[in-house]
């Protein structure tokens, strides 16, 4: 199958093929909202550096009469992360083209394909996040030996340890848009937890859920809020499978699935953050995403136009850039919800 490095398609049909991939792909973002964004230009470099400056520490002795305090130099620190580049493509053959019902290539195929960018970039995202270095094991010390759910005393306790280490409250979102924007929220730190928490977290003292809100609006995802935390679910949100190896049980669920015969519980990773946590290549702007369309047409490696195709390619990193401030709870999940 032969591709091409140029389209057959106008400048302006492709700023609207673009504006309509973005869109349709960030709807389904989560992790997008909540990350500090650091747009990369093209042609610029393939190291991302995130720079955080310290606190001065405080200047509690007192001033000598006539004597220049020494004063405080500033004192930072960097985190860097390498950009990777991810596309796809879709072929489409001229019969496809000329006889499907539905208009294949901007109808079907740009649709999938962005769909497609989406779960890649948020699956992508997701693993550095899980990764990273404060963590809590609910009814253990450890992955392996994790043996109950979360809870609303699991999540204070995450909550104060936050606080502790000055922590603040998420104040602000990306916008969800093809453009760079953010949108302001009521404070609370975030949680991010597989569909399959959704039982526990709703089982936990105080917890309300989205449909009982009394305004203040909804975060892409968002499935309810304990206290200071507001939680968004997602299938892409994946645990570690048959990962409590010192616990069999029927209770939780083994494998992704409710088991009678009992086995090793899979561990659910809920992540709760505060601002500026984590970082991102942000999936909006012109330097986002490069679409590619072309209908089949007539050239020298297609003579009597039989190939067409749709592709897209983006170049993303992403990094947890203040540790203190982003906390990992694993956890089982109930393989019986209660009503």
């Amino acid at each position: 199958m032969a591709t091409t490095t140029y389209e057959a398609i106008s400048p302006r049909t492709k700023a609207y093929v673009k504006a309509r991939f973005l869109k349709n792909a960030k709807a389904l973002m989560i992790i997008e909202q909540f990350g500090a964004i650091d747009p990369i230009p093209r042609n610029s470099t393939k190291t991302a550096v995130w720079r955080r400056y310290l606190p001065f520490p405080l200047a509690v002795a007192p001033l000598a009469e006539g004597v220049t305090p020494t004063g405080s130099q500033l004192q930072h620190e960097d985190v860097t992360a390498t950009l990777q580049q991810y596309g796809d493509w879709c072929p489409v053959t001229d019969i496809v083209h000329d006889t499907h019902e539905d208009r294949v290539l901007n109808g079907v195929i740009v649709p999938t394909l962005s769909q497609q960018a989406e779960e890649t970039i948020e699956t992508l995202r997701y693993n550095v996040l899980r990764a990273g270095t404060y963590a809590t094991y609910a009814g253990g010390t450890s992955r392996i030996t994790v043996a109950s759910t979360i809870t609303r005393t699991i999540q204070r306790k995450v909550v104060r340890t936050l606080k502790r280490n000055r922590a603040m409250q998420v104040t602000r979102i990306m916008r969800a848009s093809a453009n760079i924007a953010t949108d302001p929220i009521m404070p609370a730190f975030i949680g991010l937890a597989h569909c399959d928490l959704e039982s526990d977290l709703r089982g936990m003292p105080q917890y309300i859920d989205i449909a009982h809100y009394a305004g203040n609006g909804t975060l892409k995802g968002e499935h309810g809020k304990c206290e200071e935390v507001r939680y968004c679910t997602s299938d892409l949100f994946k645990p570690w499978l048959n990962a409590a190896t010192s616990t069999s049980s029927t209770t939780y669920l083994v494998g992704g699935d409710v088991v009678t015969v009992a086995g090793n519980p899979d561990v659910y990773p809920a992540l709760i953050f505060g601002q500026d946590a984590y970082h991102i290549v942000p999936f909006a702007g012109n330097e986002a995403v490069q679409i590619y369309v072309r209908n089949p047409e007539a050239q020298i490696a297609d003579p009597i136009a039989q190939k067409g195709f749709a592709s897209w390619k983006t170049l993303q990193a992403s990094a947890i850039t203040t540790q203190s401030w982003f906390h990992r709870v694993e956890c089982a999940a109930t393989a019986e919800p209660t009503a």
